[in-house]
């Protein structure tokens, strides 16, 4: 065993008790840089992107190799909702987490960080265009640096039980069309002006369409969370409004 090696266990062990053991949930309120793919369109630059996602810590790392870590069903949701556009996307349980730690680029040999994340089932209500979303993946690089520096995003190929920061972040979303991609900055952590939990028969109400209405606004929608919460980050002031589920029936 190298000593390399031997300090990264050594590590593990004596910070083994500060993990999590519940499920670890993050939240960006971002915006959106750049867009490209068959529904880009949909998506302009500059508009809100509310992302969120929730992490089993206790899933052990399936890839030996002490670079690259594998994490499956770690992802127990994944949920975007893009308020301008009234798009909203929701994958549930059963996804994985990819990591890598001093990724080497073999062009330009430079070094970076990675951390990819996708989720499980897709919500038959996630829809682009009208097209059936099918997949989900939430992409996490930190800027590229050259030997002998090192990036900071990761100091070892474990699963990042923090807030990831957003250098270079990208959300793929696809349909049959493609994939279509989004860049977004969530380097700010903004309030919610509404967010509420909704429970039925004392149950979290989870992966539900959430509408808020105004008049004379676009229609903003979300989808509740494994909690039954959702949240909408900005509301027109002095405009009553409205908030609408759809799908909860009484068992």
């Amino acid at each position: 065993m190298n000593a390399k090696r031997a300090l990264i266990i050594c590590l593990f062990l004596s910070l083994s008790m500060a993990v999590p053991i519940r499920a670890a949930t993050f939240k960006y309120d971002a915006v959106v840089t750049f867009v490209h793919g068959p529904h880009s369109a949909v998506f302009r630059v500059g508009e809100r992107v509310i992302i969120s996602y929730t992490l089993n810590p206790r899933v052990t790392d399936a890839d030996r190799a002490p670079s690259h870590g594998v994490f499956h069903k770690a992802v127990q949701g994944l949920l975007v909702s893009f308020p301008d556009s009234g798009i909203a996307a929701s994958q549930g349980p059963g996804g994985g987490v990819g990591t890598f730690d001093n990724f080497v680029d073999p062009t330009y040999r430079t070094l970076t960080d990675q951390v990819l994340l996708s989720g499980g089932t897709i919500s038959r209500t996630s829809l682009l265009e009208g097209e059936p979303i099918s997949y989900l993946e939430l992409d996490f690089s930190s800027l590229p640096v050259s030997p002998p520096d090192e990036p900071t995003m990761l100091t070892s190929d474990a699963l990042p039980v923090f807030k990831l920061p957003t250098d270079d972040a990208t959300l793929f979303l696809r349909t049959s069309s493609g994939f279509t991609q989004v860049d977004f900055d969530g380097s700010s952590t903004l309030v919610p002006d509404v967010s509420g939990c909704i429970s039925l028969r004392e149950s979290p109400v989870a992966d539900r369409r959430v509408t808020l209405t105004q008049k004379r606004e676009p229609n903003q929608v979300a989808i509740t969370d494994a909690n039954g919460c959702y949240e909408f980050a900005s509301i027109v002031s002095g405009k009553s409004f409205s908030i609408t589920i759809s799908g909860p029936t009484v068992p």
